[in-house]
């Protein structure tokens, strides 16, 4: 599992999972320590170590012989990846943004682009379905790759349960305004500071509205 937004979306959709289903056999392939940050899982759930990344030669070996021990019906991959993979079972795979062939691309070589492009159309042809995290990703996905609409599936991500219940108490939120001298309503943004995020676009929304807000008061 990686971290940032695809590392948090594997760890939220193994534990819904956990809750939902306590028939079917689920094996997680990868890294045990980071298997652990998921936390209890039911008996259906099992660790099988990769120490390897898979993204190595020896890695990939390494997945597919544990793929065809195991005998696995279906694998998800929870990302996008640009080299094609025989693989001893079907799989599906979450696309979060086709970004490494938009902005991202223009630091390659026409060359290495188009046979990147080439590679990742590859991968997604030999998908059994596509799931978009977005209408615009889906939309990508078809403008780029050329993927028929009714092969990618759009699957919003869904709210971490604990900013639907809450989960900081009195003293956290005492200790956080105090530490930051928030007293005020405020914007949070929880994300990384890249280019295609667009914080800068952000500041100056909040800005025109909170000087809307300001005049209308």
């Amino acid at each position: 599992m990686t971290e940032f937004g695809v590392g948090t979306y594997t760890r939220n959709i193994v534990r819904a999972l956990g809750k939902l289903d306590c028939e079917n056999q689920y094996f997680l392939i990868g890294s045990p320590e980071k298997v652990s940050e998921i936390g209890p899982l039911p008996g259906n759930f099992s660790t099988v170590p990769l120490l390897e990344r898979d993204t190595t030669w020896k890695g990939f070996m390494e997945c597919r012989a544990i793929l065809r021990r195991l005998r696995c019906d279906l694998i998800h991959i929870p990302h996008l990846f640009g080299i094609p993979r025989r693989l001893p079972c079907p799989y599906v795979m979450t696309v979060h943004d086709v970004l490494d062939h938009m902005y991202r691309a223009h630091d390659r070589s026409q060359p290495r682009r188009l046979l990147h492009l080439y590679l990742t159309r590859q991968v997604m042809r030999g998908a059994e379905r596509i799931f978009a995290v977005s209408k615009f990703t889906k939309s990508e996905i078809e403008r780029i790759f050329n993927i028929p609409s009714e092969r990618i599936q759009v699957i919003y991500n869904a709210i971490d349960e604990r900013f639907l219940r809450g989960h900081a108490t009195d003293a956290d939120r005492d200790f956080l305004a105090e530490r930051y001298r928030v007293n005020y309503p405020f914007l949070l943004y929880a994300g990384r500071i890249s280019p295609h995020k667009n914080l800068v676009r952000i500041i100056e929304a909040f800005s025109a509205l909170k000087a809307a807000l300001d005049k209308e008061g």
